[in-house]
């Protein structure tokens, strides 16, 4: 039954309108493929940890600085999927009494808003990650290098972004062409 609850929920994701689209999906997947080795990563290595702590009395070297570092991976990863599919939490209760007009320019409004946040957000965050690669920033425990987990942010929401101006031109452009759209809801 788990199976073909997993393959309805893949066969409802919105299939991919465009060379730029498909481009985008491919690499929003790849991440999410990363992202789930990584929790599954961490899982074993708390496993590991409780194991060899209980047995051997000698827990891994390292790893609260292992937990910090991946915890990027678990948080970022997914963000621009989640965004694709519609996996964000929504308020529609304001919305839906509007009449349609209002309700495209409300989506636009906040699309446009959240590019503008996240481009923030992308720019700052690559210099944290600039930063942390220049001067050979590490943790204190194990020395571990700091900065392929603050590559990740900068570039997760490097696709989030381009998730975002993407679905602002669809956008635009299904309104251009008088068509209704319909945004997805979780």
């Amino acid at each position: 039954m788990a199976h073909d609850q997993a393959v309805d929920e893949y066969e409802s994701l919105p299939p991919p309108n465009g060379i730029v689209d498909l481009v985008l999906t491919r690499i929003e997947q790849a991440f999410i493929v990363i992202g789930a080795l990584a929790i599954f990563a961490l899982m074993m290595t708390a496993v590991f940890q409780v194991v060899s702590r209980l047995l051997f009395n000698s827990p891994i070297r390292g790893y609260i600085d292992y937990v910090e570092q991946s915890s990027a991976l678990l948080a970022f990863m997914g963000v621009a999927y989640a965004e694709h599919i519609g996996a964000h939490i929504r308020m529609e209760f304001v919305p839906q009494l509007l009449s349609r007009r209002w309700r495209d320019a409300i989506e636009i409004f906040g699309i446009v808003v959240a590019l503008v946040v996240i481009g923030i957000l992308v720019y700052a965050t690559w210099f944290s990650f600039y930063r942390a690669f220049t001067l050979g920033d590490s943790t204190m425990d194990i020395e571990l290098p700091v900065w392929p987990s603050k590559l990740v942010v900068p570039v997760s929401l490097g696709l989030l972004w381009l998730r975002l101006l993407l679905s602002l031109f669809r956008y635009g452009r299904d309104i251009w062409a008088g068509r209704t759209r319909t945004v997805v809801a979780a």
